[in-house]
């Protein structure tokens, strides 16, 4: 049976429904091995995609589709009503694509009315993520503080020495969740590598800083229950919270290591964040002068003693975020760490996640191979 009759017979989903329309038509997957669930969804991903731009309930484009370009100006209360409640929590559509076109931000730092395959893209990863998250063999929903948001997932590769990889997900501190994100661990668990992904508090319920405190509380609590120095990766705000990680004060934890944090690899990060007070994300993030340099990593580089950190950063991002990997290279490289920019080819701000989703790409195979170094030279203590 080719892949696409296979697919149809476990989903029982007609070929024209798009997944991400309504929650009624995410797919019936059984729960099996990670690698047959990913299959079958990774099929009916190509197939969706191909079909007709998915629409509101008021008829309106969800992304941009040529000359018939129209924006709903409330798709994230109109998708929230649509919700059941009768749904599994890991079925339901991410509030990650229901506010793509809220709100309009800085072109220099939010380029994705650039990018109209952005959305496509979106689509394909939320479910990947819930096929991965539906497959089993991970611990979800885990707590590591009291926020309803506090929660972390963890996926563990089979050997159980296996290196520690923290994936922090990006939306400029306002948006998204560890759920949209779980597709993350797939090629990183069959490189022999545990993966957790936690959710944090967004703004403007509470500040970047405030966002920093709760990862930090989200590696301690890994720490006593893993007993291993994480790598630490991160895309965009995730990013920035990476290089956070490394010059965070941890004597406030007790039995945990003063440098916990030795080895980050941050994708499109932004380490300086005073350029952002301009910008319209500031509405939200509400940064001043001095909470802007106090959350900048770029200026508080840690100690180097066993430092590691990598800016990665897409060729075809914005020449401000390239600017922004170039320079914490550079600052940080001249007080001693092992720290440099690596630019990735033919990726944009967007499209460089895929990077961590394909077999042999660059950033892939540098986050395995940083991971698994760290983990031989830091062993438990």
């Amino acid at each position: 049976m080719g892949l696409k009759a296979s697919h149809e017979t476990a989903c029982s989903i007609p070929p024209q429904t798009r997944l991400s329309v309504h929650p009624s038509s995410a797919p019936k997957v059984k729960r099996t091995s990670r690698s047959s669930c990913i299959l079958l969804c990774t099929g009916y991903a190509a197939h969706f995609l191909a079909e007709a731009p998915p629409q509101c309930g008021d008829g309106s484009l969800t992304r941009w589709d040529g000359a018939h370009e129209r924006r709903h100006d409330d798709a994230l209360s109109l998708a929230t009503n649509k919700r059941s409640s009768a749904v599994p929590e890991v079925l339901r559509p991410s509030v990650m694509t229901m506010t793509l076109n809220a709100v309009e931000y800085g072109l220099d730092y939010n380029d994705q009315g650039h990018h109209r395959e952005h959305f496509d893209r979106i689509e394909r990863r939320e479910m990947l993520a819930m096929a991965y998250r539906l497959a089993g063999g991970t611990l979800l929903n885990q707590a590591y503080g009291s926020g309803e948001r506090h929660r972390y997932d963890l996926f563990s590769a089979a050997d159980k020495e296996a290196p520690l990889v923290v994936y922090i997900h990006g939306g400029y501190w306002q948006r998204g969740d560890r759920k949209d994100y779980s597709f993350v661990a797939r090629e990183l668990n069959a490189n022999g590598i545990t993966v957790a992904i936690p959710s944090y508090t967004l703004c403007p319920a509470v500040s970047v800083m405030e966002i920093g405190d709760e990862i930090q509380r989200c590696l301690a609590v890994l720490w006593d229950r893993v007993r291993k120095r994480p790598t630490v990766v991160g895309h965009s705000a995730g990013g920035h919270l990476a290089a956070e990680m490394m010059v965070r004060d941890w004597s406030g934890f007790p039995g945990v290591p003063a440098d916990l944090v030795r080895t980050a690899y941050a994708i499109n990060g932004i380490f300086d964040l005073a350029p952002l007070i301009g910008t319209s994300l500031n509405k939200v993030l509400g940064l001043t002068a001095g909470t802007a340099r106090a959350a900048s990593p770029l200026f508080r580089p840690p100690s180097p003693k066993g430092c590691r950190f990598v800016a990665a950063v897409g060729a075809e991002a914005s020449e401000e975020v390239l600017n922004q990997g170039r320079r914490i290279a550079a600052n940080w490289s001249e007080v001693g760490i092992d720290a440099r920019c690596e630019v990735v080819i033919g990726a944009n701000h967007f499209t460089i996640i895929d990077e961590l989703i394909t077999p042999g790409s660059s950033v892939l195979k540098q986050i395995v191979k940083i991971a698994h170094e760290a983990n031989a030279i830091h062993a438990p203590l």
